[in-house]
């Protein structure tokens, strides 16, 4: 370490200060940890004299279930009855089980692909339509929050802030609050996830496209006002040919984010398929879980592969 700081001058020895911010995460972390359900663990000491702490089984078992699937009877039919397969076990009769279901058994039963397949193109017709009222909206006032746009004067400046004041408050607040909101506004279904993705949309994609504005190439710009094009003309003739496929590439980008997001607002009752995933997931039935993960995975797969293609040729 010496060798290294005589060699680079310029580099410091970390002080106090740069371990600080780790020190805290981890005697979070820790606390955290050693709070979560202690009071359903079991403490016993070894023969060190150690205290140990004994997980309950039955978590483990909850695990196995999800995964592998719950413990059914093996059953047979008698004299026109089912009744339980038995055997014996040390001396005991108990009970043949074997595991159905679980996430390692993907159900793409006609039954079930009949329900999810319209729930997935739901929640990519409600990614799409989130994302075009988005651009609808963020796309005008997107001129209005780039500084080289409005100009500098005290009115300009004043509608700059508050454009950039909406853009921001509206892409703070988290997609599934927004949605929550608008299920108890416009009731539950994919109604109210497209106003939230919409919503949420408008502030994220207006920040982008001021960005992108205020960073175009001022020699267009300058060429047109020293013809004396007026403030509209420049815009149209020499910022938007500029902007155009960037804008198209941003708002791709964004209808990819808002499929995922689309998943999750149906836990909220916004529509798509996070409400079969929610309903499955309560009563259990993994096996739905395990095929609806797998078609989310494929479809989002393809979006990405679909939308990085469509921005490499417009870029």
């Amino acid at each position: 370490m010496k060798d290294i700081l005589g060699r680079y001058p310029e580099l410091k020895r970390p002080g106090p200060k740069y371990w600080l911010i780790p020190a805290i995460i981890v005697i979070i972390a820790v606390f955290g940890y050693s709070a979560h359900d202690t009071e359903m663990a079991e403490f016993s000491r070894n023969d060190q004299g150690r205290i140990e702490i004994d997980t309950p089984d039955y978590r483990w078992e909850a695990a196995l279930n999800i995964l592998l699937g719950a413990k059914k009877p093996v059953t047979e039919e008698v004299d026109g009855e089912m009744i339980p397969v038995m055997r014996e076990v040390d001396g005991e009769m108990v009970a043949v089980t074997h595991r159905k279901g679980g996430l390692i058994r993907p159900d793409f039963s006609t039954r079930t692909m009949r329900i999810l397949v319209p729930d997935l193109l739901e929640t990519i017709e409600i990614a799409l339509l989130g994302t075009l009222i988005a651009v609808v909206f963020a796309f005008p006032l997107s001129f209005l929050a780039a500084r080289n746009i409005v100009g500098s004067n005290p009115a300009s400046m004043t509608v700059y802030g508050i454009v950039r004041f909406i853009f921001n408050f509206l892409s703070a607040i988290p997609a599934l609050v927004v949605a929550l909101i608008f299920t108890v506004i416009v009731g539950v279904g994919p109604a109210a996830g497209v106003l939230a993705l919409g919503f949420h949309s408008i502030g994220m994609l207006g920040r982008l496209f001021a960005e992108a504005l205020e960073n175009v190439d001022r020699g267009p710009i300058e060429a047109l006002q020293a013809t004396g094009a007026g403030r509209v003309q420049t815009v149209a003739f020499a910022v938007v040919p500029q902007i155009g496929p960037l804008f198209l590439a941003y708002s791709i980008y964004r209808w990819d984010i808002n499929v995922r997001m689309s998943m999750i607002l149906g836990f909220v009752g916004a529509g798509g398929i996070g409400v079969f995933l929610q309903q499955n997931i309560n009563m259990f039935h993994y096996s739905q879980v395990s095929t609806s993960f797998i078609l989310i995975l494929v479809t989002v797969s393809l979006i990405d592969l679909g939308s990085g293609w469509i921005q490499r040729k417009l870029l």
